[in-house]
């Protein structure tokens, strides 16, 4: 392992993109710092926000390490070390200075979310609600004992009155008043890093605006933001990306701190699941740890969410579900579905009458729930399902009248399947059915999926790397059988498992073990670990 690095994140611009109240870390950067933690590096926040307005944003974006209050704030292991305040007496004469020429003042003498004013003008000049402002009437800041924060209002230019303003550090964020407060993040980057007794010369700093000039110093690997402005890349040691187009992730791979960041598609049956229909305990855990280290990983199969209630609890590695053969792709963090594609319905009215002349078992699946009659399933064995037959039982929306059922609710169907008696019977099926604007895939030996036109494994996998921002080329499909093809084909690495048929391992770019002998962890291992 290389040298232990300590990384320090400013916040707006740079971790977090978006408008204020609506931002958000880009998926590439949750996966930089998932990876750099897991390579044993230190991760921090270095705002100049102060303690407590920055504390719960911390642990918002994950974080449990921070220099706060522009350098003076030092925390670690969600500990709170210390925080400097402001030099005292220039606070007292910044704040008589501005009493003697006539400009509204304020400040901070504690660690909370508050500014103390002594009248109504402050907000009136500013309306600002940065942080509430408290009128104390007859305020003298010479009754409290540290000063953090002095906060004057006045447009740009009129702070030229001030003499006092010249020996302390302040910055400008809004036209109508300036803050006086520390501006040095890189003290209190020291004073961490010697803390916990790393080597100053391992610090790696990211950054966009003028606040984070003090933090790129020649001793440090210094990272300016593509977005970030020309002063501050001037001074930088390497420019990356804007921060909500890989910034971050584009500069830790360039550096080889982090390994590439992949999409790994996983097929059910056959492939994730042994032929015990459970999940080896050695996959599980190599999928875990690629979970852990920020790798995306989704199930891309023809089940539904009904019929993954039987792994509740086993699937926690999987962010994503490229679900119904492409019909729904789901968010299982966020419990939602991001696409849902259904048939047309007149056409899939023409289907169900072809289909129900036939002896064939009708299963339908909408976004939430897989329908079948009560006398098919209770027949499975005949339709050379018999493996399923306990699923079904216990997860499957019984009906009296499929049929019925089908024409009722149509405008819900996502996708359908028919468990054929034999080959021949299903191969008859399948030519009745080409003749429409659909997608049909062989799977098992006589079953048939119907998904609608250019909805396929594939069309879901493209779609997913996108929503991501995973290139098509980062993607690795893992699958056994014909409703695997389409995924094979977009995927950048397809690999067949061992246990595949002959036509999905001519497709594939690596063949691995079969999924009774932990096919899958062999290729996490060497792509994703």
């Amino acid at each position: 392992m290389m040298n232990r690095k300590y990384f320090f994140f400013d916040i707006d611009g740079t971790l977090a993109v978006g408008t204020p109240g609506d931002q958000y870390i880009p998926e590439s950067t949750q996966y930089a710092l998932k990876q750099l933690e897991a390579e044993g590096h230190f991760i921090a926040i270095a705002t100049g926000r102060s303690y407590a307005m920055a504390h719960d944003y911390m642990h918002e974006l994950g974080f449990h390490n921070m220099i706060s209050d522009g350098g003076n704030g030092i925390t670690i292991d969600d500990q709170l070390i210390g925080i400097e305040p402001l030099d005292y007496q220039l606070c007292l004469d910044l704040i008589d200075e501005c009493e003697k020429k006539g400009l509204i003042w304020a400040f901070s003498p504690d660690n909370k979310t508050r500014r103390l004013a002594p009248d109504d003008r402050f907000y009136e000049f500013t309306h600002d609600i940065y942080m509430k402002t408290e009128v104390v009437e007859g305020l003298d800041p010479r009754d409290y004992d540290q000063i953090y924060k002095v906060y004057i209002a006045c447009f740009k230019g009129e702070e030229e009155k001030l003499e006092s303003l010249k020996k302390l550090p302040w910055c400008r964020f809004h036209k109508e008043y300036l803050f006086v407060e520390p501006g040095d993040k890189s003290k209190g980057i020291k004073r961490m890093v010697e803390h916990l007794g790393g080597d100053i010369k391992d610090v790696v700093v990211f950054g966009d605006e003028k606040n984070d000039l003090s933090m790129f110093i020649p001793e440090w690997t210094s990272i300016a933001m593509g977005n970030g402005i020309d002063e501050l890349k001037k001074k930088a040691t390497y420019v990356t990306t804007d921060a909500n187009k890989d910034g971050i992730y584009n500069a830790c791979l360039h550096y080889g701190w982090i390994k590439e960041r992949y999409l790994l598609a996983l097929d059910m049956d056959g492939t994730l699941l042994k032929s015990d229909k459970t999940i080896s305990k050695n996959t599980a855990a190599s999928l875990y740890e690629a979970s852990n280290r920020g790798q995306s990983i989704c199930l891309c199969t023809g089940r539904g969410l009904a019929e993954l209630k039987d792994y509740e609890g086993e699937l926690d590695f999987c962010d994503y579900g490229i679900l119904l053969s492409g019909c729904l792709i789901y968010d299982f963090k966020n419990n939602k579905p991001l696409e849902v594609h259904s048939f047309d319905t007149d056409i899939f009215t023409q289907m169900m009458d072809i289909v129900k002349k036939e002896d064939v078992m009708l299963y339908l699946l909408d976004s939430s729930h897989s329908i079948a009659s009560q006398k098919d399933v209770e027949n499975m064995p005949y339709y050379n399902m018999a493996i399923y037959q306990s699923m079904f039982e216990s997860r499957a929306f019984v009906v009296e009248d499929i049929y019925e059922y089908a024409e009722e609710h149509k405008n819900e169907i996502l996708k359908f399947c028919l468990y054929n008696p034999s080959v021949d019977a299903m191969n008859q099926l399948l030519k009745k059915l080409e003749v429409f604007p659909v997608s049909c895939a062989v799977v098992e030996e006589t079953a048939i999926e119907v998904t609608p036109l250019g909805i396929t494994k594939g069309a879901g996998l493209e779609s997913l790397s996108s929503y991501l921002n995973i290139p098509i080329e980062n993607t690795i499909m893992m699958g056994d059988s014909g409703n695997d093809i389409e995924a094979f084909q977009s995927a950048g690495k397809a690999i067949a498992m061992g246990n595949a048929t002959e036509e999905i391992k001519n497709l594939a770019t690596e063949i691995t073990l079969d999924n009774d002998h932990d096919g899958i962890k062999v290729i996490v291992d060497k792509y994703l670990l």
